[in-house]
């Protein structure tokens, strides 16, 4: 009886751990050339793909998440001054003389399997509450490209290490 006890104890510890979380799954904008893999639960917007965008929402607020599209300014400009290239990049113009954030983490670049992303994250105000923004930048052979997610602050300290985890699986495609 023990020992039956024990190996159904053991055959359920097993499958919890199994089917504790779903595989990622790969998320890619052909036309930018790169993928990454993404929640399986989280989700990839088609209009924004079509539109050739990459829009990927989290199932933590309705239509919440973050976004990779081309650069409006030249690479290497933007990659020179990040926080001054923020409000241009992320900011319609009628928005963009409102806002003035603050940088929270300074800019800085790293190699993601062989890519060079630059980033910076910041605070600011748009009159209805604190928002917090990680704004990234990187060049693939098919363009120049950025990477934003913004939200309020709470949630954006719950999920920006789930969002750096998945920029890290940042892959070149063809």
């Amino acid at each position: 009886m023990k020992k039956t006890v024990l190996t159904v104890l053991g055959v359920i510890m097993i499958t919890s751990i199994v089917f504790a979380g779903s595989a990622p799954v790969k998320a890619e904008l052909k036309e930018g050339g790169f993928s990454l893999m993404i929640p399986s639960e989280w989700t990839v917007d088609e209009t924004e793909l079509q539109n050739g965008s990459l829009f990927i929402a989290t199932q933590m607020k309705e239509y919440m998440g973050f976004y990779f599209q081309k650069l409006k300014g030249d690479y290497k400009t933007v990659k020179k001054n990040l926080e001054k290239s923020f409000i241009n990049e992320a900011f319609e113009p009628i928005d963009a003389g409102s806002v003035k954030p603050k940088s929270v983490k300074k800019a800085s670049c790293s190699k993601v399997n062989g890519i060079e992303v630059c980033s910076a994250e910041f605070k600011y105000d748009l009159g209805a509450g604190l928002q917090k923004t990680y704004f990234g930048v990187f060049q693939t052979k098919k363009g120049a490209y950025k990477v934003i997610f913004s939200t309020d602050e709470g949630t954006y300290n719950k999920l920006i290490a789930k969002i750096k985890k998945i920029i890290k699986t940042m892959k070149l495609i063809k």
